[in-house]
């Protein structure tokens, strides 16, 4: 992983990203601060593969964009299809 800070503007809705675990998936919005005590941004990540309830949010920094050329299959070997929902 880059050694950088990111933010959620990184990570277009729409974009295809891959969490620390290895698992794909799409970001479908933007979460803002839960509190004064979590100040932290969030990306909310719909998983590949998974049912409509399979949703994460996670901090950018633990993210990164799926490259061109890297195929969406989890650490798992699970094929994740593109256009599947």
């Amino acid at each position: 992983m880059e050694n950088r800070d990111r933010d959620v503007e990184d990570f277009p809705i729409g974009s295809v990203v891959v969490t620390p675990t290895g698992k794909t998936g799409v970001v479908v919005a933007h979460k803002g601060y839960e509190s004064k005590f979590d100040p932290f941004m969030r990306v909310m990540i719909k998983l590949d593969g998974g049912d409509r309830q399979d949703v994460v949010q996670l901090q950018p920094k633990y993210l990164r964009m799926l490259g061109d050329e890297e195929s969406r299959i989890s650490v798992s070997g699970q094929l994740m299809l593109k256009g599947v929902k």
